[in-house]
């Protein structure tokens, strides 16, 4: 049986808390020039469950505060250290593979309905999440 997207939110929520106070919620992404890497801390998150798929969509708004770059960067002038950036992803229960009936991190880039999107929005500035 499937995890409840309910219980996944507080594990998520869980594991991050526990991250960013042992200082391990930083996250690593390949350059768009695919000779370096750039490295952000996971400083803020609000989880949604997406309206029309309850059960099987949960929808995430990030707040991440850039650390460290190394390799060589495509658009070096986009970086600058400290500054904040939002990413929206989604997590859902897989349906193939050895993610069948698992919370998976949704690979492309998130489709949202209107009202979930302006609702995530309503909500990480509520939860601050949003500065």
């Amino acid at each position: 049986m499937k995890e409840s997207a309910q219980n996944f939110i507080k594990r998520k929520n869980k594991k991050f808390e526990e991250e960013l106070r042992e200082e391990k919620s930083v996250i690593s992404m390949k350059d768009i020039g695919g000779r370096g890497m750039r490295n952000y801390k996971r400083e803020d998150w609000t989880f949604l469950r997406q309206s029309n798929l309850p059960d099987d969509k949960v929808l995430i708004l990030e707040r991440l505060k850039k650390v460290r770059k190394s390799g060589v960067i495509k658009h070096k002038q986009s970086w600058k250290e400290g500054d904040a950036v939002y990413r929206i992803g989604y997590f859902i229960v897989g349906q193939v593979g050895r993610a069948k009936g698992k919370w998976w991190w949704g690979q492309s880039c998130p489709i949202i309905l209107r009202r979930d999107l302006l609702r995530l929005i309503k909500k990480a500035k509520k939860e601050k999440t949003i500065k």
